[in-house]
């Protein structure tokens, strides 16, 4: 894995590194979902037979995204 390392808890580094390391293999799909929300590219994961680890890492990026935009409202 390349790139920064920035000093942050052990547990939330390690997140940041999977939705890294997820976003860039989606990315270098040209099939890759495009606006299709949570539910589409869960599917997407899950139709290309996706380890649960990733399913699992977007679920939490998505839930923590959802949470960031939340509190932008406010």
């Amino acid at each position: 894995m390349g790139g920064v390392r920035l000093d942050l808890p052990g547990g939330l580094q390690h997140l940041l590194e999977l939705i890294g390391d997820l976003a860039r293999d989606v990315s270098a799909d040209p099939d890759g979902p495009s606006h299709k929300g949570r539910q589409g590219r869960l599917d997407y994961l899950e139709e290309r037979g996706a380890i649960d680890a990733a399913i699992e890492t977007l679920a939490r990026a998505w839930t923590q995204y959802e949470v960031y935009r939340a509190a932008q409202t406010d």
